[in-house]
């Protein structure tokens, strides 16, 4: 798999959330909260074990609360990145745990 936690692009992605107004801010967690979304991502969660992460998650979890002042987003990119991370520690593949990884990597905050 080869997916390094390092590669998402966290400027692009707080660089985005710093120009988004509140409204769009509420809006991405709208989608992000929507039934289809929300439960693929539980179902991923069920099935990959949770791991002790090496990587640390609490600079992005200060760079994206800097960024947005939402709670709730820095807990979203938080476990997402918590989920890659155990899917690609346990040799996991999952599809939807892949397009987060994508979108991350791409400075995206994946809410579809």
């Amino acid at each position: 798999m080869g997916w390094d936690p390092v590669d998402i692009d966290l400027e692009a992605l707080v660089s985005g959330f710093e120009t988004l107004p509140c409204d769009a801010l509420d809006s991405l967690l709208d989608r992000r909260d929507l039934t289809a979304f929300d439960s693929k991502w539980i179902s991923a969660r069920s099935a990959i074990p949770r791991q002790e992460n090496l990587w640390q998650l609490e600079s992005v979890f200060l760079a994206i609360s800097e960024a947005t002042g939402q709670h709730e987003i820095t807990s979203y990119v938080t476990d997402d990145l918590e989920l890659i991370l155990d899917s690609r520690q346990c040799d996991i593949e999952n599809e939807f745990v892949d397009r987060l990884a994508e979108s991350y990597s791409r400075g995206d905050f994946p809410c579809t």
